[in-house]
């Protein structure tokens, strides 16, 4: 069997477009569909369902993937066999929510370039969990970074997970932090900045505010958490947030923690990966860096 038509059906998964994945090989597309069906040939099967432009696995190609990508992990575990002393190189694709891109990422991938410049980084930013798992799924992700609650999936192996501490924040210039211990409801009578008002973040805060019998008064809603960062320092609006996002605004005094706390769900930041896909030396660093990070 060739391996290089293993590595195509692979990459045309991936994508589920022949063109793409044609561009990312560097072949034309003629060359990807001649080894596609050189691979049908040899297995004596249909891999694929193609209907007008669009394409799909058919059952004996759900049922090839994962011998395929075993084949594919075998051979990468062949060749990193006899050059383990090899510096890192090639490509990482991570990716991550939008708290984690924004606030721990920046510093662990600038180490890691200055470590291992040989290794070509992309990240795929989005707060969709379900999105990015099922791009982890089909191989389009080498990691996935996600802040939420523990995550316990069949198909994926959480790496690192730590505990994150998430914070109700305002601007040091809020009358209400002249209080040492403000009352439930005097903190959910203040206006609030929020990045997704149907989010989880927001979604806590609902509930706790149901709790005291107040009703959240949301009275911004932005879609980047720097932005609402940036507004909780210009104003006396309220958010909450991971502490690591807002930790050197509060140590300048830009920001301030209110002191309230409330009954909260475990938050973590986890580093996933498919339970299929071989850890080569690029993966192995920076999980390696992460966990110096997140220690």
């Amino acid at each position: 069997m060739e391996l290089r038509n293993v590595h195509t059906f692979i990459r045309v998964v991936e994508y589920m477009n022949f063109t793409k994945a044609a561009e990312t090989l560097g072949y034309t597309q003629a060359t990807v569909t001649m080894q596609i069906k050189q691979l049908e040939t040899e297995l004596g099967v249909r891999l694929f369902d193609r209907i007008g432009r669009s394409i799909s696995l058919t059952s004996d190609g759900e049922t090839f993937l994962p011998h395929a990508r075993a084949l594919l992990r075998a051979e990468e575990e062949a060749a990193a066999s006899v050059g383990e002393s090899e510096e890192p190189h090639g490509r990482l694709r991570i990716g991550a929510g939008s708290s984690l891109a924004i606030g721990m990422l920046p510093k662990v991938l600038a180490e890691y370039n200055r470590k291992y410049p040989k290794v070509q980084v992309s990240v795929t930013v989005s707060d969709v969990t379900e999105d990015q798992l099922e791009t982890l799924r089909k191989g389009q992700l080498d990691f996935l970074l996600e802040l939420d609650e523990p995550l316990v999936l069949p198909d994926c192996t959480v790496l690192l997970a730590e505990d994150e501490r998430i914070v109700l924040v305002t601007g040091s210039d809020n009358p209400l932090l002249k209080k040492k211990n403000p009352d439930p409801e005097e903190i959910f009578s203040q206006k609030f900045a929020v990045i997704d008002r149907d989010g989880d973040y927001c979604g806590r805060l609902k509930e706790a505010a149901d709790e005291c019998g107040m009703e959240l008064d949301i009275a911004l809603e932005v879609s980047s958490m720097t932005a609402v960062i940036r507004l909780l320092k210009e104003s006396n609006y309220v958010s909450y947030t991971p502490y690591f996002m807002v930790e050197d605004d509060i140590k300048q005094g830009r920001l301030s923690v209110l002191g309230f706390e409330f009954t909260d769900s475990l938050v973590q930041t986890q580093l996933l990966h498919h339970r299929d896909k071989w850890m080569n030396p690029q993966m192995k660093a920076f999980a390696d860096l992460l966990a110096q990070e997140l220690r």
